[in-house]
């Protein structure tokens, strides 16, 4: 590419700057067989320095240069062993001048660099002067103290006019964050440079060579020759060389700037390029190898020290996040409901990381927190992320360039993490952080970086005018920061664990209910085939009885009868009632206000009859209105007093108390009885079908009476609970909701 063609967006990207076939004139280049030890390539400098020619000197013996001791340090060479950061040795040439040189692989051949030694140790204690710098970067207590306390030193040991840190961004262009100058020249602090100034090319050379320089820009560049080495098919790679000429791009950039050489010292933050430590010189000015050597050792140990500071203050805030996630995680797995546990305690959703708002999204509601768009807005953000969003995390700190129509609502969610927890439901966990206005320092106008010609070619030239300008940022939030996505990608999974955790538990009660209909239908089967008949076969012999021998029959005898006859019809319906419950609530209800007291003496009768043989002393209190389904709460107690009296006909005397409470949104019922109690160890099991605690006590019983009582509950929105001790009775309780709205719609 001559020197006269414009550099396009693309080709400028992908410009071969380590194959350019040039070096800088301050040293000269060999590269060097290892079979034969010939010279393969030369800069074409190398004749300024030894009494030959080119000719003279390719494809011929190193020892044609006549360097004492060349051949026997080159030996020493591995080709095995990776030389990218080779040591120097100092060699001295024919005319007597000392020299540093540097080899390194390319291939199966060495690259040999020979660059003035102008370092003097009896001149300059470098070790001393490194050892107090590094002290003072080391010991920086701050990330601002850091920057400042490096660029000074970094000056100090170096000469050059200028050292600035300059920090890259996300979009990859640069800001000046710390600069040490002398004060003629102008300060380019806080001045922010498009990514177009350093190219990718560019970028991912400095993550391979730690350290370049330009000595002078006004040099004229050594070519290599040839421009192929014998035997090779292409030029030879220049990504290791310390003497690689830059591009003619950059030199006129520098000289734009008014810049007669540089430095610049790559700085590395978890292996990823953070930045570069950038020195300008008004003049020409080479640095010798071993001071490069050491500004590499600070901009590492700087390197170093940042990662730890920026390290600190994401462990520091991520512990917080971590803290306050594991107690939404812990909210979120007692509640049955994800929004209750995100959005329904005093640490929210909103409080996981630094934000401006939160909302927790699912199927039927949006919880909003803090400062958020609207309801609808929210809803189009779903419908927009289930449209166009393939990752579970959506992160962005400029919505409205992806979403257009987060323009309108900029002032609350500029920028969105959005975690998608389950695509078909749309359900979404959302921050959101409003716009920062911001105004940007540019050194010179960005947008005059790219240049558009007639036929659309949108090109970049050296940039001439580096006068500050200013550009206000709109549309844009404080960008979010590891430590945040860190804590909503773990939240995430914890909601996601939570979700599967009670997704298995509502499967195991689907199966358990599954299999208890299908055993209360064969309950129901036996009932309604094996108990209907000899029902029907005791009404009707005790009607015979009667309609037969009446005469015979004294009034007690009769009354018994009538009393037979009777419960057999009530049994009959009322098994009837049961087998048409047992179908999931496929028998029609009735609710009504129903007066206990006038249901109560008729179950009291029964089983005072039922029971005939045992002293019995029922104890009845106050007796609110309940409000739900006559037949069903006739059943409820029917079962609650037949188990009181049951398990404590043991007793010299049975004592059955019935007492209610009203409440301001509910009314309770007590049957206590003075039995044999309950093992509370075993209170799960009371309400499982056919299960029965006391089968070794001598007790009638099929074990379904206490789970039609807690179905029957169930169904009225009600609850029920025990509290009882072994040998000291049983006390039910039973709550009924007063009568609502609501509540018929639930049952109706």
């Amino acid at each position: 590419m001559t020197n006269k063609e414009h550099l396009t967006l693309e080709n400028c990207e992908k410009e071969p700057i380590h194959i350019i076939g040039q070096i800088q004139s301050v040293g000269f280049f060999l590269l060097v067989s290892p079979s034969n030890f010939n010279i393969l390539q030369v800069s074409k400098n190398l004749i300024k320095h030894f009494d030959l020619t080119l000719d003279q000197v390719l494809n011929k013996n190193i020892d044609s240069l006549r360097i004492h001791g060349l051949k026997e340090i080159i030996s020493t060479q591995s080709l095995a062993v990776d030389n990218t950061q080779p040591h120097p040795h100092l060699v001295t040439l024919p005319n007597g001048d000392k020299y540093n040189l540097l080899i390194h692989n390319w291939k199966d051949n060495y690259a040999l660099e020979f660059e003035p030694q102008v370092l003097k140790t009896d001149e300059y204690n470098l070790q001393y002067f490194l050892g107090g710098a590094m002290g003072k970067i080391h010991n920086s207590t701050d990330y601002r103290n850091l920057l400042n306390e490096t660029a000074e030193e970094i000056k100090k040991i170096t000469g050059y006019d200028r050292v600035m840190i300059y920090k890259f961004h996300e979009d990859w262009h640069g800001e000046v964050v710390a600069e040490c100058k002398i004060d003629e020249l102008d300060p380019y602090y806080g001045l922010h440079y498009p990514a177009s100034d350093i190219p990718k090319r560019a970028r991912d050379l400095f993550t391979i060579n730690p350290v370049r320089f330009i000595h002078d820009v006004q040099s004229e560049p050594v070519e290599i020759y040839p421009a192929v080495a014998e035997g090779e098919n292409e030029p030879t790679d220049l990504t290791h060389s310390t003497l690689r000429s830059s591009s003619q791009m950059h030199i006129q950039y520098l000289k734009n700037m008014g810049v007669g050489a540089s430095m610049t010292i790559s700085l590395l933050v978890n292996d990823k390029l953070w930045g570069m430590i950038a020195c300008h010189h008004r003049e020409a000015k080479f640095i010798d190898f071993k001071l490069r050597q050491a500004c590499q050792f600070m901009g590492q140990l700087f390197s170093s020290s940042l990662q730890l500071h920026l390290m600190d203050k994401e462990k520091d805030d991520l512990a917080k996040s971590r803290e306050i996630g594991a107690k939404l995680a812990s909210f979120t797995l007692k509640e049955y409901s994800i929004t209750q546990g995100l959005a329904g305690h005093d640490v929210t959703l909103q409080d996981l990381i630094e934000c401006s708002g939160a909302a927790v999204v699912t199927e039927n509601q949006i919880i909003s927190l803090g400062n958020t768009p609207s309801e609808a807005d929210i809803t189009n953000i779903i419908r927009w992320l289930n449209l166009n969003q393939t990752d579970d995390i959506f992160i962005t700190d400029e919505f409205s360039k992806y979403y257009s129509s987060a323009i309108n609502f900029k002032d609350k969610a500029a920028g969105l993490i959005a975690a998608r927890l389950s695509s078909g439901f749309g359900e979404y966990l959302l921050w959101f952080k409003s716009e920062v206005l911001q105004t940007i320092y540019w050194g010179g106008n960005p947008e005059k970086a790219v240049t558009v010609s007639e036929d659309g070619m949108a090109s970049i030239s050296p940039r001439v005018s580096f006068d500050k300008w200013a550009q206000i940022m709109e549309n844009k939030s404080e960008a979010w920061t590891n430590s945040n996505i860190s804590a909503v990608v773990k939240l995430r999974e914890d909601v996601l664990q939570v979700i599967l955790k009670k997704a298995n538990e509502i499967r195991k009660l689907h199966d358990q209910l599954e299999e208890a209909y299908k055993e209360l239908d064969a309950f129901s089967y036996t009932v309604s085939h094996d108990l209907r008949t000899p029902l029907t076969a005791i009404k009707v012999y005790s009607e015979i009885l009667l309609e037969e021998n009446d005469e015979l029959f004294t009034d007690s005898i009769k009354d018994m009868l009538n009393k037979v006859v009777k419960n057999a019809d009530k049994m009959t319906d009322l098994i009837k009632d049961v087998l048409n419950y047992s179908k999931i609530g496929k028998v029609d209800t009735s609710f009504k206000e129903i007066e206990v007291k006038e249901l109560l003496p008729h179950i009291i009768d029964n089983l005072e009859t039922s029971y005939k043989s045992q002293k019995i002393e029922f104890v009845l209190g106050d007796l609110p209105v309940i409000y739900g389904d006559e037949t069903m709460i006739n059943q409820v107690f029917s079962n609650l007093l037949s188990n009181a009296v049951k398990y404590s006909q043991k007793r010299s005397k049975s004592i059955v108390k019935v007492s209610g409470t009203v409440k301001d949104d509910e009314v309770i019922y007590t049957v206590a009885d003075n039995g044999i109690g309950i093992d509370m160890q075993h209170i799960g099991k009371i309400f499982q079908i056919f299960s029965r605690l006391t089968d070794d006590n001598g007790y009638e019983g099929n074990g379904v009476g206490m789970t039609i009582v807690k179905r029957i509950m169930d169904k009225h929105n009600g609850k029920i609970w025990i509290e009882s001790s072994l040998n000291k009775g049983a006390s039910f309780f039973i709550s009924f909701p007063k009568k609502t709205d609501n509540l018929v719609d639930l049952t109706a």
